[in-house]
């Protein structure tokens, strides 16, 4: 009895550093930072004299990977609805990653090689 008690107690034990050492994997990552993150692409696209109006949407999420993950957004610019640009934190600071599509439409494919909101620095 008391080996299958030992047994109970250490999966427990197991089991529960296992969760909690993946909370942010297992909730899509805190609210908190996500907030954090988007108060920090406008900041950083204000000192590219990008106002708020122009911005259509901030869609932050966390990226899981296997050790580890992180934060990343999606922007959508008023002005150019069929492309999003991906922002994440690189050593502390907000970067631009890349592009892709966003709304499919006959625009899509020009968007695509004419993008507006690309960051060359």
């Amino acid at each position: 009895m008391n080996f299958k008690r030992f047994l109970l107690i250490s999966f427990i034990i197991l089991l529960s550093f296992v969760l909690i050492s993946n909370w942010e994997r297992i909730i899509g990552g805190y609210d908190s930072k996500k907030i954090k993150m988007e108060s920090d692409i406008k900041r950083h696209l204000a000192q590219r004299n990008v106002s708020e109006d122009d911005i259509y949407k901030i869609e932050v999420f966390y990226n899981v990977k296997l050790l580890g993950g992180d934060y990343q957004a999606r922007v959508v610019f008023n002005d150019e609805k069929e492309l999003y640009y991906i922002y994440y934190y690189l050593d502390g600071i907000i970067t631009q990653g890349g592009y892709g599509v966003y709304t499919k439409n006959e625009k899509s494919r020009w968007a695509m090689e004419n993008p507006k909101h690309l960051e060359e620095d």
